[in-house]
């Protein structure tokens, strides 16, 4: 952080880190083990990925998408909705309920804060140091009648915590990799500690739904030069009148509703435009209305709409629902089968992303973490091909986790990276958004009450020290003075932006997929197909990952030397050493992909040419 005195032209960048410690109910009474990796060096193959169930159009994936388009529908129409439902749409279209977490209280425990910069290899492996042997007190050789307040170096080597037990730390895409940069630099260290076999860094998953972001601007924000499209980011904000937007510096709070709105819009659109392809707009009316058109009425008049749609019996609103998921949510949608019109298969890709987003938001506010588990797989394969390789390969790694890992350690990794703070079953939140909002009170101490005594460190020092006492205060007080301060925001209904925006999609004609000519479909905008450029790319991106945890996993004793002759790799037997890896995965691929796979194209040819470039690939070991 920037931290300048007032009066001195020279501000100073601070290094520090803050971590809270969580107790979980779902890590076993005696801890983790480091036998719960199970066999740490199988490989993670391709196919994994590809024939999971968070890639199939299941049972499950269908259910998730009836869930999203009649919530859409009933958020824009609630009364009418319930009156044809006879209920809430909840009830009618619920989400699927997988492996749903007790809304047990989960305490949250604030650590002093660390000066030291997590950014680098070398700052990770000091907060390590402070965190755990310093604060925690974790290697002390007390229980064995030594003294508990000095760190015993044999011991070291062989604490029972460091070698047989196993630590989760959650933190960004940068945390994780740098855990393991210090794991591959110190694989070789005798102390148990330095070897760090008993530490894992699973991502957390607030900054997942960052990059979930992240990917709709890079793919939706806005169309090529000389291109037009009512499908892009830069669109609703034009027509909405939004401000503050940046696509270099976007915000989270900012960009989610946009999102949520634009969705919720396209659907709803969709809707209208079934119901009067069924020619259920003109009959009900010209009933209201005397035989009176409704054209242009029915876009502005709130009632109608309304009236349309408690017109609808139940069953009828099932057959529409279920015809917009086929229009806009299928596969076929997504690949723009049958169709000329980019514009509309634009659409249809947005809707599919934005519903990949809402889905982990949903896992994660309902601690579902059977859903957290069937989005993985799927977020890999976006996250490659829209370009964030550092997220794919995070998602990778994740999964080869829970790949290797048995029933305990599976569920302990997904479970530990939520926090339930109220106890209540819609409360869980990601365990770096808890840090977050920790990190964002700092903040404002330091911009309201900063001065030349109370500066940075001390704001850190004393407040991280006193932060779970400070909040007993607050508790107490709010109990007892009978007075309780409401953190829930206000905002302005988004209802009547939604509608607007439905209807201008609907008769703009953007909900119908008019067939275009060659010349027309140049100027259209036509987004990434991301999951297409994502499996193109998985076969590389898990064979790196493999050769990665290989390394990590052995020591260079265990490991073949490999000479490097005229840059050509060969064993100390002088015979060459072919990688075969991915002529395996070629074959696998044309002969076991199942036709309920999302894919599109020939991967055998595809994999082929990848073959050809890969026939120079160095055996393992080699630089």
């Amino acid at each position: 952080m920037r931290d300048q005195v007032i009066g001195s032209s020279k501000p100073v960048m601070r290094n520090l880190t803050t971590a809270i410690l969580v107790e979980n109910a779902h890590i076993p009474p005696k801890g983790l083990s480091q036998r719960s990796l199970g066999c740490a060096d199988r490989p993670l193959h391709f196919m994994d990925v590809l024939s999971s169930y968070g890639l199939r159009d299941d049972g499950i994936a269908r259910q998730i998408a009836r869930h999203f388009v009649a919530e859409a529908i009933e958020y824009q129409h609630r009364a009418a909705v319930r009156w044809t439902l006879a209920g809430t749409a909840q009830n009618r279209y619920p989400m699927p309920v997988l492996d749903v977490l007790p809304p047990n209280k989960t305490p949250v425990h604030l650590l002093s804060a660390v000066f030291e910069n997590e950014a680098s290899i070398e700052g990770t492996a000091r907060v390590h140091e402070e965190l755990f042997l310093k604060q925690l007190q974790l290697g002390r050789s007390g229980a064995d009648g030594g003294d508990s307040n000095v760190e015993d170096e044999a011991y070291l080597r062989t604490a029972r915590e460091f070698n047989e037990e196993l630590f989760l730390a959650y933190g960004d895409q940068l945390t994780a990799a740098r855990i393991r940069s210090v794991k591959l630099g110190q694989r070789d260290a005798r102390r148990a500690f330095d070897r760090r076999g008993w530490l894992l860094g699973p991502p957390a998953l607030f900054h997942v739904l960052q990059a979930m972001l992240l990917l709709l601007v890079r793919t939706h924000w806005e169309p090529l030069k000389g291109q037009y499209s009512k499908q892009t980011l830069l669109h609703h904000i034009m027509f909405l009148n939004r401000h503050g937007f940046n696509k270099g510096t976007v915000k989270y709070h900012q960009l989610q509703p946009l999102l949520t709105q634009g969705f919720r819009a396209r659907v709803v659109a969709l809707f209208y435009r079934r119901l009067r392809s069924d020619g259920v707009f003109d009959r009900v009316l010209r009933k209201r209305r005397g035989g009176a058109g409704a054209d242009r009425d029915y876009a502005r008049m709130w009632d109608d709409i309304d009236a349309v749609v408690r017109s609808l019996s139940a069953d009828d609103f099932d057959r529409h629902v279920d015809s917009v998921c086929e229009m806009a949510l299928s596969r076929d949608a997504w690949i723009g089968k049958g169709l000329e019109n980019h514009d509309f298969v634009s659409m249809c890709r947005y809707l599919q992303e934005v519903m990949s987003f809402l889905q982990l938001q949903y896992a994660v506010k309902f601690g579902d973490i059977g859903l957290l588990d069937r989005l993985i797989d799927p977020l890999a394969v976006v996250f490659l091909g829209s370009g964030q390789s550092q997220y794919g390969y995070e998602m990778l790694h994740l999964r080869r986790i829970l790949h290797n890992g048995d029933a305990e350690l599976r569920r302990a990794v997904l479970a530990c990276g939520l926090v339930n703070e109220r106890g209540k079953p819609d409360s869980f939140k990601p365990i770096d958004l808890v840090l977050e909002h920790i990190n964002l009170g700092f903040a404002r101490d330091i911009k309201t009450l900063k001065n030349s005594t109370h500066d940075t460190i001390s704001t850190f020092i004393r407040g991280s020290l006193a932060h779970d006492e400070l909040r007993l205060v607050r508790a107490a007080f709010e109990f007892n003075f009978g007075s309780r301060t409401n953190t829930t925001h206000t905002y302005k209904s988004p209802v009547r932006d939604v509608f607007s925006l439905a209807v201008h999609l609907d008769t703009e004609l953007c909900t119908v997929a008019t067939v275009m000519d060659a010349a027309d479909l140049e100027k259209q905008f036509l987004s990434t197909d991301v999951f297409d450029a994502g499996v193109k790319q998985l076969p590389t991106k898990v064979e790196r990952l493999n050769s990665d945890m290989s390394r990590l996993s052995h020591r260079p004793s265990d490991r073949p030397r490999v000479l490097v002759v005229d840059g050509g790799d060969l064993d100390e037997d002088g015979d060459q050493e072919p990688d075969v890896a991915v002529r395996d995965a070629a074959r696998d691929v044309v002969e076991n992909v199942e036709h309920g796979f999302f894919l599109r194209e020939d991967y055998g040819s595809l994999l082929d040419s990848q073959l050809a470039t890969e026939n120079r690939s160095q055996p393992y070991g080699s630089e």
